[in-house]
C-alpha cells in the first residue's frame, strides 16, 4: 500500500522497506536463496 493510501485510512507505517536484494541458485541448493539475497540487501542499505 502506498503512503499515501495509508494517510487517507489513518495508518501508521510498521515498517520501511530502504532495499531489496535478488539472487538465483541451483535447485540442489534450495533454502540457500536467501541468504545471498540477504547478503545483497544489507550491503546496498549500508
Amino acid at each position: 500500500m502506498s503512503d499515501f493510501r495509508a494517510r487517507e485510512l489513518g495508518l501508521e507505517p510498521l515498517a520501511r522497506i530502504v532495499s531489496t536484494g535478488v539472487s538465483a541458485l541451483s535447485p540442489e541448493l534450495m533454502g540457500m536463496g536467501p541468504v545471498e539475497s540477504s547478503r545483497r540487501a544489507l550491503a546496498l542499505a549500508g
